[in-house]
C-alpha cells in the first residue's frame, strides 16, 4: 500500500517557480515588499492551508489530498472536514489579491464556492478553479 502524502520540510518556494529561493533573492524580495509597504502600499497575503497553524485545516486537507490519491485505502474527508476545506477554499478565493485578475470568472468561482457540499462539488470546484490558474493546493 502506498504512504498517504504527509507534507514536508520544503525550502521556500515562490508562485509557479520550483527552484528554491537564495538567500540573496529572498532578502531581495524583502526589500521590495518593505519599499512597497513605506510607500504606503499594504501587503495582503494569499492564505495557504499548510501555513495554517491551529491544527485542524490540515489533517483535513491530507484527508481529501490522501482520498483523492488512493479512494481505496484512505478515507474521504468527514462532513465537519469538508466544512473546513469550504471555509478555506472561500478564504482563498475571496483574498484581496485576485482582483486584478479575470472579474467574471472570479465573481463565478466566488459565488460557486458557496455550493461545496461534499467531496464531488469540491472535485468540480477545484477543476474549475485550476482552469482559471487558482491553486489553492
Amino acid at each position: 500500500m502506498p504512504e498517504p502524502y504527509e507534507p514536508d520540510e520544503d525550502p521556500i518556494v515562490l508562485w509557479d517557480d520550483d527552484e528554491p529561493v537564495t538567500d540573496s533573492q529572498l532578502r531581495e524580495i524583502v526589500d521590495e515588499v518593505a519599499a512597497e509597504m513605506a510607500a504606503g502600499k499594504t501587503l495582503v497575503l494569499l492564505p495557504y492551508w499548510r501555513n495554517e497553524t491551529s491544527g485542524i485545516l490540515q489533517p483535513a486537507m491530507m484527508a481529501y489530498i490522501n482520498h483523492g490519491a488512493y479512494p481505496n485505502q484512505c478515507p474521504a474527508p468527514t462532513p465537519e472536514q469538508m466544512g473546513l476545506i469550504k471555509q478555506y477554499l472561500q478564504l482563498y478565493i475571496n483574498a484581496p489579491c485576485w482582483e486584478e485578475g479575470e472579474q467574471g470568472q472570479l465573481a463565478a468561482l466566488r459565488k460557486s464556492v458557496q455550493e461545496i457540499t461534499d467531496l464531488a462539488s469540491c472535485d468540480r470546484w477545484l477543476d474549475e478553479a485550476m482552469q482559471w490558474g487558482f491553486d489553492p493546493l
